[in-house]
């Protein structure tokens, strides 16, 4: 049987997780026996992992495996990963984001493992840390890219902008989508009253909103001064997720003004309900591997709004399911957000469109994708 081990850092609500859980999930439903080595993680974890499980995956917490980079730590998890992978061998050893990414693929290079894949799940290259450290990062990806068999994108744009930097040659690359469980989606009804009068949000009031970590990369501060901007006063803006950016958002949201329109909600549980609610869905990211929540809002009929970064562009068709602003053009997004709240035949036209672009992102087609990839490197 084919043994497939995944390495993570951690298994939180972010995309990455649920990427990761989805494929292990899909591939032991194949036949293969998959093993998740992962770090304990600092957020609430996915809502997959009691699935994964309980599908008799294995999952191993590795403590010293964690998101920062603290190098005696991470020397500690690399020769944890290393002692796992000589203890159980895989067959192929898939690694996701950069941390885990370094670590796992070098632990596996010594464990003696010969086909290692890896999902990069989006880049460092902007948005996210300093010139100084991006550089660096990016010779690290450019090393490390030089000891893996296959580099996973999510979105054809992803592979560019790799290769545009060094990192991999373009016979090593291959885009696969972030599978998106589209059903609890598609099959939820809409209910935008009874959400405005539970948030005690004013009858009729417009709904704008985003799901995601409260990160500084997520640009959040941007979606709240575009509200600030809108010549509506009852427009409502919610936020659903938490994070380390959660008391500058709402600090910048009274300042701003729209203290008492931006409502913070945390993570929840009908994520469905509140996103078919919505009159408009938005993504001001700096940076993003693909934007998986796009794809939920558009399975939900909802237009959507994102930046012209990373993977975004990919998966919104500018002008037919939703609308591309420039990242940082707070400006740019408050009007975009008018446009689509002004023009109720619009906003109705681009959610369709969207429900019908959605379905190319479901979980299925990916796993059969990355099926295809370990046949191929089996092969």
């Amino acid at each position: 049987m084919t043994h497939v081990v995944h390495i993570i850092t951690r298994l939180d609500r972010g995309g990455s997780a649920e990427n990761t859980l989805s494929s292990a999930l899909g591939l032991a439903a194949r036949g293969y026996r998959v093993t998740v080595l992962t770090g304990p993680g600092d957020d609430r974890p996915s809502n997959l992992l009691g699935r994964v499980e309980a599908a008799g995956i294995r999952v191993t917490i590795l403590p010293a495996l964690r998101r920062e980079v603290r190098p005696a730590r991470d020397l500690t998890a690399w020769g944890h990963l290393v002692r796992a992978l000589r203890r159980d061998p895989p067959t192929i050893v898939h690694t996701h984001e950069s941390k885990a990414g370094f670590l796992g693929r070098w632990a596996a290079r010594l464990a003696g493992c010969q086909r290692l894949v890896h999902t990069p799940h989006g880049h460092i290259f902007y948005g996210h840390f300093s010139p100084t450290r991006t550089t660096f990062y990016a010779m690290l990806e450019r090393i490390t890219a030089r000891i893996t068999t296959r580099l996973v994108a999510l979105t054809p744009r992803e592979i560019e902008e790799h290769l545009a930097r060094g990192v991999g040659r373009r016979d090593q690359w291959v885009a696969i989508h972030s599978g998106v469980p589209l059903e609890r989606f598609q099959a939820v009804a809409p209910d935008p009253d009874g959400l405005r009068r539970e948030l005690g949000c004013p009858s009729g009031a417009p709904l704008v909103g985003s799901v995601g970590r409260l990160a500084k990369v997520k640009r959040y501060q941007d979606l709240i001064a575009a509200v600030a901007r809108l010549t509506r006063p009852d427009v409502a803006c919610l936020l659903v997720g938490d994070g380390p950016e959660a008391p500058a958002l709402a600090a910048a949201a009274r300042q701003a003004g729209v203290g008492d329109r931006v409502r913070f909600l945390g993570w929840r549980d009908d994520i469905p309900r509140i996103v078919g609610a919505l009159n408009v869905f938005v993504l001001p990211s700096a940076n993003e591997g693909m934007g998986r929540v796009l794809v939920e809002a558009m399975a939900a009929g909802v237009p959507v709004i994102g930046t012209r970064v990373g993977g975004i562009p990919s998966v919104i068709a500018d002008g037919e399911c939703g609308l591309l602003v420039e990242a940082g053009d707070v400006a740019g997004l408050s009007g975009a957000i008018g446009k689509l709240l002004a023009d109720g035949a619009l906003a109705a036209r681009m959610g369709a469109v969207g429900r019908r672009r959605a379905l190319a992102y479901g979980v299925e087609s990916m796993v059969e994708k990355l099926d295809g990839l370990y046949r191929e490197l089996l092969a």
